[in-house]
């Protein structure tokens, strides 16, 4: 049981330590008129937002019209 065990948990640690976020994710630094343009073509593929700040509010705000 003990080897099971100790499988089981290097499957586990290699599996967590393969698991990495793509750090440059062009999707983040998506500017509030790129986004809105890329929507407006039908163009924007992804299921996530880009990474907005609270001053890019208005700017979004401006645009639900």
């Amino acid at each position: 049981m003990k080897p099971l065990k100790k499988v089981f948990w290097l499957v586990l640690v290699f599996a967590l330590i393969g698991c990495e976020k793509n750090k440059d994710d062009p999707i983040k630094k998506l500017d509030v008129e790129t986004y809105i343009d890329l929507l407006k073509l039908g163009r924007y593929d992804s299921l996530n937002l880009p990474a907005f700040s609270p001053a890019d509010i208005p700017d979004l705000l401006e645009y639900r019209k």
